[in-house]
């Protein structure tokens, strides 16, 4: 997943793994530019780590799908197995955010 070189970005999600854990991870699913996952694979159960990089200035519309991705993610993986859900959501609680 990914774009050309010569094709502009302006957003995207990854992980940095360490040349020694490489081969204990599954390859990384991309699930779009805003959403990554990486399972590490381990003997009792795996561990699921997720990166996502919410939308905050696009149309509701944009934002709708990002999260029903997200939850198309978290539902694919069994309840008994590790998550780690990493990323930025750009959240705001209320209208009072303004210092």
């Amino acid at each position: 997943m990914g774009k050309a070189k010569d094709e502009h970005s302006t957003h995207g999600v990854g992980f940095a793994v360490s040349n020694k854990l490489v081969q204990e991870f599954d390859t990384p699913v991309g699930v779009s530019e805003r959403i990554i996952s990486l399972t590490l694979k381990q003997s009792a159960s795996p561990i699921h780590l997720i990166c996502a990089y919410a939308p905050h200035t696009s149309e509701a519309a944009v934002k709708d799908q990002f999260y029903e991705s997200l939850a198309g993610v978290l539902n694919k993986i069994p309840p008994e197995d590790c998550v780690m859900l990493l990323g930025d959501f750009n959240a705001r609680v209320g209208a009072d955010y303004l210092a």
